[in-house]
């Protein structure tokens, strides 16, 4: 009886997280999760003076691990840092290396449309750098 909504999809939104796509951009505070997120930051404090460091966050779904990482990066956001961030997908099991690759697409600059010499030019300046 309503007229549906109806959407078409024009393209692949590049460089955003699973949890990104699915949030809106107004997030709610992180509530009870300062230890985990002290830890974390003590341990890029240390990694920042030199101290190689991992830090593996990990849990059931749904318990805030995203929210928990986001909150850590949004606390160094003014510290020199390059964000590496590789997310699993069970539509790539059989791609290997996908998260990877997706990752240096991105960083590169490349684009839906790219021929092959074009992406190669951008991984090599990439990689110049």
């Amino acid at each position: 009886p309503q007229p549906a909504r109806v959407w078409r999809v024009v393209r692949r939104r590049e460089g955003l997280s699973r949890f990104e796509a699915t949030r809106s951009p107004q997030l709610s505070r992180v509530v009870g999760r300062d230890a985990e997120l002290q830890r974390l930051l003590e341990l890029w404090h240390q990694a920042s003076a030199g101290a190689g460091k991992v830090a593996l966050v990990c849990g059931e779904a749904g318990i805030g691990k995203s929210r928990v990482s986001l909150a850590l990066f949004e606390a160094i956001g003014a510290e020199p840092h390059t964000l590496l961030r590789y997310q699993c997908s069970p539509f790539h099991v059989n791609t290997p290396f996908h998260a990877v690759i997706t990752q240096l697409t991105a960083v590169a600059g490349m684009v839906e449309g790219d021929t092959g010499e074009a992406r190669r030019g951008k991984l090599e300046t990439l990689l110049a750098e």
